[in-house]
């Protein structure tokens, strides 16, 4: 197998992070605009250390804030509202242009979200891209036709593979997906059009698109089979493992019905009725939403390419350092973890039993960790079989290795 070539300076131009050498990785580009924080975090961090961003991903795109370059993860929903993403299979146009002639800039209101989040984006005169969906957004860039570019290419994948809350969007406009001669791709949608409708005449000047490479492929993979015996949930024990011995220490704690990943200890009275509150210092997952729980091996590591973000306050940075050698690669509807750790294999074979278990005995709550993920994100619900429930298969739209590595640098083990 071939070593992935590690990252080299990026030259002007080019869209920021890890694209191209991993081209289905997110891609992060700060925007002008404003952030809210809420009055009980205004004490703890400051606008001034903050920064809008757009940020895309394989299957959805979003308007976050980022803290030194790195995204700040949002705040849980309230139940019954979905995560603040938009998917990109209810996206009508990207098409790459620049703004002219304006004396003030183009300001719109993204998602609306609890915790901090963007509240308003400004996108001056310049380059650009054009977003339509239920309403016009534009993204400033210095790169709009390759931003448009990698765009489109994702919204093919989503076309051919699915993605997140794509089947809902085709239910509600099936005109967003068409029948081309190579099979599904994206549709513009009835009574798009052609023009940002709020913008005069002219301000908008479209460039010519860039060629559309092929998409990644999907998964195809089945999960794991259940165990031979499954355990009562308060006979599995609550544990943490170190990741990172330099620099501030980054634990993986491992519960019944979730992973975190923080700087502080993050253990609490383990109980099987009720769960203990999730602390704002800690990134988590609840088991019930990871499709895909993989031991593998990387090669041909950079430290460029590690892994970082902030948790919902702002203040915990969360950094997995890539370096070859045994990971665990954890993917969801919302999450993508790769951790490096000599343990790989056998967290990834406790985190699928813990899986069966809490799916087994979930907490009664609507909202305890099973109920509210299968709620909100109903492609993690059970799937009931002639031989009893068993977990959900990964959907096809999940990739087929890491993102955030480049394509070849991962090889399972499983």
């Amino acid at each position: 197998m071939t070593a992935a070539r590690p990252p080299s300076p990026q030259p002007a131009g080019v869209l920021p992070g890890l694209w191209p050498w991993c081209p289905d990785a997110p891609l992060v580009v700060p925007v002008d605009g404003r952030v809210r924080i809420p009055r009980k975090l205004r004490q703890q961090v400051s606008e001034e250390d903050l920064q809008p961003a757009f940020i895309l991903e394989l299957d959805r795109l979003r308007f976050g804030v980022l803290r030194d370059g790195a995204p700040v993860e949002p705040a849980q929903p309230k139940i019954g509202h979905g995560p603040p993403m938009f998917p990109l299979a209810g996206v009508r146009v990207a098409e790459p242009g620049t703004l002219r002639g304006r004396d003030k800039p183009f300001e719109f209101r993204p998602h609306d979200a609890d915790g901090i989040r963007v509240q308003e984006v400004a996108c001056t005169n310049g380059p650009a891209v054009w977003l339509r969906s239920m309403h016009d957004w534009f993204v400033t860039t210095t790169a709009p036709q390759q931003l448009a570019q990698e765009i489109e290419r994702r919204r093919r994948r989503v076309a051919r593979l699915g993605g997140f809350a794509a089947n809902e969007v085709w239910q509600r406009a099936p005109s967003l997906r068409e029948t081309g001669p190579d099979g599904p791709r994206p549709g513009r949608g009835r009574d798009t059009p052609d023009y940002p409708p709020s913008l005069t005449h002219g301000v908008w000047q479209p460039m010519t698109a860039l060629p559309v490479s092929e998409p990644s492929a999907g998964i195809d993979a089945e999960p794991p089979g259940p165990p031979s015996e499954l355990p009562y949930p308060e006979r599995l024990r609550d544990y943490e493992i170190v990741l990172r011995s330099s620099g501030p220490p980054l634990r993986l704690t491992v519960t019944a019905r979730r992973l975190l990943l923080s700087q502080d200890p993050v253990l609490g009275e383990p109980s099987v009725v009720t769960e203990p509150p999730v602390p704002p210092s800690a990134a988590t997952v609840p088991l019930a939403a990871l499709h895909v729980v993989r031991a593998g091996r990387l090669t041909g590591m950079s430290p460029r390419l590690a892994q970082r973000w902030f948790t919902q306050d702002a203040r915990s940075e969360i950094r997995l350092d890539r370096v070859d050698g045994p990971a665990l690669w954890l993917w969801g509807p919302m999450t993508e973890w790769l951790i490096c750790t000599p343990d790989a294999a056998d967290l990834a074979a406790d985190i699928r039993l813990r899986q069966w278990v809490s799916m087994r005995y979930p907490i009664s709550s609507d909202l305890g960790p099973e109920r509210r993920t299968w709620y909100d994100l109903p492609m993690t619900r059970p799937v009931d079989t002639g031989e009893g429930r068993t977990l959900p298969p990964p959907p096809a739209y999940a990739p087929a290795s890491p993102t955030v590595v480049p394509p070849g640098a991962w090889q399972p083990l499983d």
